[in-house]
């Protein structure tokens, strides 16, 4: 494992934020007189409000950090210009990789699976820290125990899986529905930081295979294997068979070992234990994901299940091999 220690690791700047005031948020603000007159004081409409943190000083005075409607788009435009700047000035050369074994006959899928930047969980209160930072460095030490444990393969290429709520929010504090989260910084943070790590991870494994279409479903062929990607969120599991064989039909055809590598119920299986079936002709998997516990999964006692990167071995001829996991 010690090859791989010194490229594992993002940068202190890339992954160490230190966010201020965790203080409770609340986003209703009607009748809170301690509020209304610092808005007063400071020309702040209420109607450009977006969200609000409010704690008390030792002194018992009230203190305020407001985001408005005009703090939001600064935002939004900073991060896009950050976004610029790191593409254009991260454009590495690679030298070509030669390969000792040109016989390599083995498909590496390394699916880290939920990992929810942005999400805060205290490790007091749940048992289970988890932060912006904490979520980076289990990806990449899932990586990299994935790596390690599969040298003994002769691994021709490389899938690997991107997306599926690698954020943890879609808004301010709260998931696409509202439902408001404990959060660690802000979105386009957390955005930022997604960004970075996937650009580490990449430089680690050198030889992927990229899918970046819009596509809900993905599909990869390799050898006899077909491989179906998806959140978990859309279609039911009993239709996905089905779904593989009308969607792709010549791969079907040219394949006799079919998957399903599923996401998303990484938080209901604390209840419902289900993390594969088999049907005729595929297999569906649901993948473990590395990310904490967060307060209101620990208080309504959805606890116990292992956080893991999981990753498959795939024989060109032969199917899924082997089932790799790194726990945390």
């Amino acid at each position: 494992m010690k090859k791989y220690g010194k490229r594992l690791r993002l940068s202190k700047e890339e992954v160490e934020m230190v966010y201020e005031n965790r203080a409770e948020s609340t986003t209703n603000i009607n009748g809170n007189t301690a509020l209304d007159i610092h808005l007063s004081e400071r020309g702040i409409k209420k109607d450009d409000v977006v969200s609000v943190k409010h704690w008390q000083s030792a002194s018992g005075e009230y203190r305020f950090s407001i985001v408005t409607k005009e703090d939001i788009t600064a935002n939004e435009n900073d991060m896009l210009d950050k976004i610029s700047d790191f593409i254009e000035n991260h454009s590495p050369y690679y030298p070509s990789v030669k390969r000792e074994n040109k016989d390599a006959n083995h498909l590496l899928v390394i699916n880290p699976a939920d990992i929810h930047i942005g999400k805060y969980a205290n490790g007091v209160e749940t048992g289970d820290g988890y932060d912006v930072e904490t979520a980076c460095m289990r990806v990449l030490e899932g990586l990299q125990g994935l790596i390690y444990k599969a040298e003994g393969f002769e691994v021709e290429r490389i899938l690997f899986c991107i997306g599926n709520d690698i954020l943890h929010i879609d808004n301010e504090y709260t998931t696409t529905a509202g439902t408001g989260q404990d959060v660690d910084g802000k979105w386009w943070e957390h955005f930022e930081v997604a960004l970075a790590l996937y650009v580490k991870c990449v430089e680690i494994l050198r030889e992927i295979a990229f899918d970046i279409s819009v596509a809900h479903r993905k599909y990869y062929k390799y050898g006899k294997n077909l491989i179906g990607l998806e959140h978990g969120d859309g279609a039911k599991m009993a239709n996905l068979p089905l779904m593989m064989a009308q969607e792709k039909p010549i791969m079907w055809s040219e394949t006799k070992y079919r998957y399903w590598y599923l996401h998303h119920l990484h938080h209901k299986v604390k209840h419902k234990w289900l993390d594969a079936k088999d049907f005729i002709g595929v297999t569906v998997e649901y993948m473990r994901s590395p990310s904490g516990t967060d307060s209101w999964h620990s208080r309504k006692g959805y606890v116990g299940v292992p956080k893991a990167v999981e990753g498959f071995l795939h024989e060109k001829t032969s199917g899924q091999v082997a089932r790799l996991v790194h726990y945390f």
